[in-house]
């Protein structure tokens, strides 16, 4: 069980229980964080859009790491390269500091159960530098 990544800019339309990790400094300071759909359905898209200012530029790389823990155990772990994700989908990288929206796609697996598990999306430069840092619970629901 896997999920795929792709990371761009983007926007999304419903609220969530995701929020910047606490006790984490990073690069990226959040305003908003959104998933869309919610909840999110096993065998489809889920859209995660973060806007907020970043302090510093995020370029080659970046790593993006994905990790869905049940009862901290964690049950789906994906990372992707945040430029060449980026790239895929038209968008510059690296991305200068300033006013930013960053969005990760995840293909959630259709044998993924139903249920609420804990999210943590990290976000880590070259330098080993905390970009970005999102967790709290995401919703899985069956179509």
């Amino acid at each position: 069980m896997k999920f795929s990544t792709a990371v761009f800019l983007a926007s999304a339309a419903f609220a969530q229980n995701l929020k910047a990790c606490e006790g984490v400094e990073t690069l990226f300071k959040p305003s908003t964080i959104l998933v869309s759909p919610w909840p999110v359905i096993a065998g489809g898209k889920a859209s995660i859009t973060a806007e907020g200012v970043s302090s510093a530029v995020i370029g080659e790389g970046t790593e993006v790491d994905i990790v869905l823990t049940t009862h901290n155990i964690p049950i789906f772990r994906n990372s992707a390269d945040f430029c060449e994700a980026a790239a895929a989908k038209g968008h510059p990288c690296p991305r200068p500091a300033g006013q930013q929206t960053i969005e990760a796609e995840i293909v959630v697996p259709a044998i993924a159960p139903a249920g609420t598990f804990q999210m943590e999306i990290r976000t880590v430069d070259v330098d080993g530098n905390d970009v970005a840092c999102f967790a709290g619970d995401v919703l899985i629901a069956k179509p």
